[in-house]
């Protein structure tokens, strides 16, 4: 900090005094030491002014800013403050629920990163915003998960200084995208442990038997794997979460989740799943095949769930939407899970309301009916993902009234349900429409 005041001092006027007043409070301390007279006391008392000295190096930072001279001076600037200040005392600030639970998604083509074709490790997978915050897995495991944790200690930290000196999204770094996103709001601190709460296991490319209408993947390179061409992908990431698992970083209640194309198909099923061991886990499937490992895992942890995107309540619907005519085979597979299963929560769904298509009253008691035979106790109400920032207002409106019609349903069901990709304003709508 002394150093970087020093070169600061020789480069602006201002800073001239400060650096003068802080070389006064060092050699003070510095004497204070060789005498060993009250030295804790005296280091507390720098270190107040060590913090009224940021607050005046920001204000610098902010008359550069103001005189258009390069911002990434005013980056660095924060970037070197970073590590000699303490801001566990700042319990209000600006961040999401990725950043704080320390969420880890490894992507591969479908990461947001230049050279994803190497393996990506990011934050989220918000489609909102692109430049996501996260880092290629171009060097060894350990350089890549020490980098990962470095960057999430210095986002943090980052948007602590920012509320602690009250300036606005401007100043971001790390996170001027992230302010973007509606996930990304003021949030209050936590105790947090530094490990790693969730790991999303979402690589493509990565195969699936489904031709879901809204997916993307089965009309594009993102479901053929190759295993020549892309087992360096694979290799990179599942290096990366031994690394992590081997030297304690991932929680033991972390949630781990299995995401990309349909995990009972995928050629490295087997690796994906003994990493995954019998840790508390969520496995998104369509269901097509009964996978024994997958069962063992939710029979031996009853936190554990698999997730199917049920998407229509009957059999017509369901072909309509996934392509394929296996509706029973579907249902019959969801049986199985539950008998293996020693919760009913265990099992979820989610529907993904397609105006048009499946925002019928056949298609909605359906799903009643086998939420009811199964004992799935909630409903994960989404919409197609493709259409969620457009501009098309009949199509906004018609699904918001369909999502609220089907709340209505499972309000008189008795049966509980949440959404997904909808904003906190369309939340609302969709519940004063259920009130009407």
């Amino acid at each position: 900090m002394y150093k970087l005041l020093k070169s600061l001092a020789l480069l602006f006027p201002p800073v001239k005094k400060l650096y003068q007043k802080v070389n006064m409070l060092k050699n003070q301390c510095e004497d204070l030491q060789r005498q060993n007279v009250e030295l804790l006391k005296r280091n507390n008392e720098y270190y107040k002014n060590e913090i009224d000295l940021i607050k005046k190096i920001n204000e610098l930072g902010s008359v550069i800013s103001d005189n258009y001279i390069n911002k990434e001076q005013y980056y660095k600037l924060i970037e070197n403050i970073i590590p000699y200040i303490d801001l566990s005392h700042i319990k209000s600030y600006y961040s999401c629920n990725a950043l704080e639970r320390f969420d880890m998604i490894f992507n591969g083509y479908n990461g947001h990163h230049v050279n994803r074709e190497n393996g990506c490790l990011e934050f989220c997978c918000n489609n909102q915003i692109w430049d996501i915050p996260g880092v290629d897995l171009l060097g060894t495991p350990e350089e890549s998960i020490i980098k990962f944790v470095k960057m999430r200690n210095d986002i943090i930290a980052e948007s602590k200084i920012i509320a602690l000196l009250e300036r606005n999204d401007s100043f971001r770094n790390y996170t001027s995208d992230c302010a973007k996103c509606n996930r990304f709001k003021l949030v209050d601190s936590v105790k947090n442990d530094g490990l790693i709460h969730y790991v999303n296991i979402n690589v493509f490319p990565a195969p699936c038997q489904c031709k879901c209408i809204y997916c993307e993947v089965h009309n594009g390179q993102l479901g053929i794997l190759d295993r020549e061409k892309h087992n360096n992908i694979y290799d990179r990431i599942f290096n990366a979460i031994t690394y992590a698992k081997d030297h304690g970083m991932i929680a033991a209640d972390a949630l781990w989740q299995a995401a990309s194309g349909e995990i009972t198909i995928n050629p490295y099923k087997d690796k994906i799943l003994d990493l995954i061991g019998n840790n508390t886990s969520r496995f998104l499937s369509n269901c097509f095949i009964f996978d024994e490992k997958i069962a063992a895992n939710l029979h031996n942890n009853p936190l554990s769930e698999i997730n199917l995107s049920i998407d229509a309540g009957t059999a017509e619907t369901w072909y309509k939407v996934k392509g394929v005519n296996n509706f029973n085979v579907v249902v019959e597979n969801l049986f199985k899970y539950k008998e293996i299963c020693n919760k009913p929560e265990q099992i979820t769904f989610k529907y993904i309301i397609l105006p048009g298509i499946n925002d019928n009253l056949d298609d909605y008691n359906g799903v009643m009916d086998l939420m009811k035979r199964l004992c799935v106790k909630q409903l994960i109400i989404s919409r197609d993902g493709n259409v969620e920032f457009s501009n098309d207002k009949n199509h906004h409106e018609s699904a918001i009234k369909a999502a609220g019609i089907f709340v209505k349903i499972l309000k008189t069901n008795n049966l509980l349900y949440s959404f997904y990709h909808h904003s906190t304003d369309e939340k609302q709508n969709i519940e004063t429409f259920t009130d009407l």
